[in-house]
C-alpha cells in the first residue's frame, strides 16, 4: 500500500512508455508487412500480366475454320469460341487493368489498411497513446483515491493482523481473543469520569498465567506519532479496562468465575492495559498503560509474575467468550 502510494506516478510513466513502445513496434511491424505484401503483390501482378498477354496472343492467332461440311456440334462450338474470344479480347483490350488487378483486391485492401494505420499512428501518435492508457490511469487514480480515503482503516487492519500474527506465537497456555466486544446492561458507572459505559471494544485480549492483558493496536508511522495525540487511545484503554475490571470482579462475587472463589475469600482480578505500537514507539509514559512495540509485546506478557492457574485461565476465557459479541 505504501509502495503503491509512493510509486503510482512511476507506474503510470512506465505504463505509458510501454504503450509507446508497443505502438512503435506495431508501426514497424506494419511497415515490414506492407513491404512484404507489396513485393508479393508485385510478383502476382507480373505473373498475371504475362498470363493475360499470352492469352491475348492466343486470341489474336486464333482463326475460325470454315463451317461448311462441319457437323452441327462443330459449328455450335465455333460460334461459341468466336463470341468468347471476342468478349475476352474486348476485356483485355479495353479493361486490361480490371482483368489484371481484379483477383488481388483483398491484398490491395490489406496494404491500404496497413498504410492507413501507419499514417494515422504516426500523425496522431500521442493521441493514440492517451486513448490506450486512459483506462489504466483512471484505475490508478481510482485506487489512489480509495487508499487516501480508507488509508487509516487499511493501516489499522494491517496493524491488527500483524498483532494477531505476533500474539499467536505466545505459549499454548495463553489464549488470545481478537476484536473483543461487550455490552453492559445496566451500564458500568465510572464515578471519577462521570461516565456510564454501556459497551467496550478491544483489539485483543490475552489471558494466561501472568494475567489479563487488554491490548489496543496502533499502526502509526514515526511522523504520525510525533503529530498525533496519544491521549485518545490511552483514555480508551483505561475506560475499557475499568469497565471490564468492574464486570469481571462482580462475576467473581456472583460465582460465575467460580475458580476465583476459595475458602480464603474471593480473589481479585486485575488487568494490564497495553498500547501496542506496530511501526514505531514513543518515549511517552502513562499511568496504568504500558506502551510496547510488536517485538516487545510477547516478552512483556510472558515475563510478568504468574497470578493464575490453568483452571482459572480456562474459566475466565470461557466466560469472556460467552459474554462477548
Amino acid at each position: 500500500m505504501v509502495y503503491f502510494k509512493n510509486n503510482h506516478k512511476k507506474e503510470v510513466e512506465e505504463h505509458i512508455e510501454t504503450e509507446r513502445q508497443k505502438l512503435s513496434d506495431e508501426i514497424s511491424s506494419s511497415i515490414t508487412s506492407v513491404k512484404q505484401q507489396q513485393s508479393e503483390f508485385k510478383n502476382l501482378v507480373e505473373e498475371r500480366r504475362n498470363l493475360l498477354s499470352e492469352e491475348l496472343l492466343k486470341i489474336d492467332s486464333y482463326s475460325v475454320e470454315d463451317d461448311i461440311n462441319k457437323s452441327l456440334f462443330k459449328r455450335v462450338l465455333n460460334q461459341f469460341l468466336k463470341r468468347y474470344y471476342a468478349y475476352r479480347k474486348n476485356r483485355l483490350t479495353n479493361h486490361f487493368d480490371e482483368e489484371l488487378y481484379g483477383p488481388f483486391k483483398s491484398i490491395q485492401r490489406s496494404i491500404s489498411k496497413l498504410n492507413d494505420f501507419i499514417l494515422n499512428s504516426q500523425t496522431d501518435f500521442d493521441k493514440i497513446i492517451e486513448k490506450r492508457t486512459k483506462e489504466f490511469i483512471i484505475e490508478i487514480n481510482r485506487t489512489l483515491d480509495f487508499l487516501n480515503e480508507f488509508n487509516p482503516l487499511l493501516i489499522g487492519v494491517i496493524g491488527e493482523l500483524s498483532a494477531v500474527k505476533e500474539l499467536s506465537r505466545l505459549p499454548v497456555s495463553y489464549h488470545v481473543i481478537n476484536d473483543f466486544k461487550m455490552f453492559f446492561n445496566p451500564p458500568v458507572y465510572h464515578k471519577q469520569e462521570n461516565d456510564r459505559i454501556s459497551s467496550i471494544q478491544a483489539d485483543h485480549i490475552v489471558v494466561g498465567p501472568t494475567g489479563i492483558y487488554l491490548i489496543e493496536t496502533k499502526n502509526w508511522s514515526r511522523e504520525s506519532v510525533k503529530n498525533m495525540d496519544l491521549f485518545s487511545p490511552v483514555k480508551q484503554l483505561k475506560r475499557t479496562g475499568f469497565a471490564l475490571f468492574i464486570y469481571l470482579n462482580k462475576l467473581i462475587q456472583y460465582g460465575t468465575l467460580y475458580e476465583f472463589n476459595s475458602g480464603w475469600g474471593d480473589q481479585k482480578l486485575s488487568l494490564k492495559n497495553v498500547l501496542l505500537m506496530i511501526n514505531t514507539s514513543t518515549s511517552e509514559q502513562f499511568q496504568f498503560v504500558k506502551i510496547v512495540t510488536i517485538s516487545e509485546v510477547n516478552r512483556y506478557i510472558t515475563k510478568q509474575p504468574v497470578v493464575m492457574n490453568e483452571k482459572q485461565v480456562s474459566n475466565l476465557v470461557e466466560v469472556l467468550l460467552s459474554d462477548s459479541f
